[in-house]
């Protein structure tokens, strides 16, 4: 489930689960979260990608 995936990620790197639904949910950029959250915009673009495994995952698990 997608709300338990962000909740064990908040509990241990509430830092990169921060990032991931800014871009994931709220359609931020890279650089936007990097300017919000003070993390560097490498570091922003790297936990954003973690986030194009949540998609897939939630769109397979709606369609079964």
């Amino acid at each position: 489930d997608l709300d338990a995936a962000l909740a064990r990620l908040a509990a241990s790197h509430p830092e990169k689960e921060q990032v991931i639904v800014m871009r994931f949910f709220g359609g931020m950029t890279a650089e936007e979260v990097a300017q919000a959250t003070g993390v560097t915009t490498r570091s922003s673009t790297r936990f954003g990608a973690v986030s194009g495994i949540a998609p897939r995952t939630s769109m397979s698990a709606c369609s079964m």
